[in-house]
């Protein structure tokens, strides 16, 4: 008989579930991309969203390059209020 249909087989226990900070470092790993939203020069107080590639460093934290020429660049250096995700 399995031991799957057997009820007074010992339960298996559940597999730990990731921590946050776990769950947050697979993201990372996996993505390569996210959202960066700044604020628009040309339209004041309206949000400017663009694509953003990213590397991993050593540790997992995300490294952005980012180009003088971008207007997200632009926007950050006339207001660098910024959110990314």
């Amino acid at each position: 008989m399995s031991q799957h249909a057997d009820p007074s087989a010992p339960a298996v226990p559940a597999a730990a579930e990731p921590s946050y900070a776990e769950r947050a470092r697979t993201l990372v790993h996996l993505a390569r991309t996210g959202a960066l939203s700044t604020l628009s020069r040309r339209l004041p107080g309206h949000p400017f969203g663009s694509v953003m590639p990213y590397t991993p460093d050593e540790r997992g934290r995300p490294l952005v390059l980012i180009s003088g020429m971008a207007m997200h660049t632009r926007n950050l250096e006339a207001d660098p209020r910024a959110a990314s995700w």
